[in-house]
């Protein structure tokens, strides 16, 4: 079942475990892979 912010969800890789759940993909990506999830790359560039 998708998280109900799936469709909202900017990350192109549709077929991640973790697509539309911020609560498991954000963590993952900081704790996991030491990097931000594509949604919040715009953000950081634009500091």
């Amino acid at each position: 079942m998708a998280p109900e912010n799936a469709a909202d969800c900017t990350c192109p890789k549709t077929d991640c475990p973790r697509h539309g759940d911020c609560n498991r993909c954000v963590p993952y990506h900081r704790d996991q892979k030491g990097d931000l999830p594509y949604c919040l790359r715009p953000l950081a560039i634009q500091r």
